[in-house]
């Protein structure tokens, strides 16, 4: 997540110095035994690794608001939007020129383990094309870091995340993106 929303800030034209303080910033614990370059606090179980929806959010808000109030946030379930409508939601908040990640279990989407256990990662959305989704990771986790999928895919793999949408942009467009 931290590295979607410093693509985010960027493509809002917002600088974050240093990017590598980010992750810190939100919150972000670390599993014991994983790599911690940025000196993260370690996750002592059964506390989670990484963070929650509403710790993150309260955090992205108060970021924004720091770094450029007139952007805003949005963190948006699939399962929250009426009928199903995920990739017509999706094709409008790009048109309307909002930043949009898509919050997916990583183990039951690219990686080729299948797991019960939900990896949730985020991953920047390029653009949609007749039910293609051309995606980018910006943690650099994922090689080639651009992945184009089918979206029926995609949107299994975040309802197996109970995820959705993470959506960054000017405040009055985050009101226009409502279904």
């Amino acid at each position: 997540m931290p590295a979607f929303l410093y693509a985010a800030l960027k493509s809002n034209g917002v600088a974050v110095k240093p990017p590598a303080a980010l992750p810190a910033r939100l919150g972000v614990r670390v599993s014991p035994g994983d790599a911690n370059p940025f000196k993260l606090p370690v996750a002592i179980p059964p506390e989670p690794s990484g963070v929650t929806v509403a710790e993150i959010t309260k955090r992205i808000t108060a970021i924004l608001q720091q770094l450029n109030p007139d952007l805003g946030f949005r963190h948006l379930r699939l399962k929250e939007i009426p009928f199903e409508l995920y990739e017509v939601f999706l094709e409008k908040a790009l048109r309307i020129g909002l930043t949009v990640g898509v919050g997916v279990n990583y183990a039951n989407f690219l990686s080729a383990r299948r797991s019960r256990d939900p990896t949730l990662h985020v991953f920047r959305v390029i653009s949609v094309i007749t039910n293609t989704v051309t995606l980018f990771d910006d943690s650099g986790e994922c090689k080639p870091g651009k992945v184009i999928e089918n979206w029926v895919t995609i949107e299994r793999a975040a309802l197996s995340a109970d995820d959705g949408f993470w959506l960054v942009g000017p405040q009055c467009d985050l009101l226009l993106a409502q279904i």
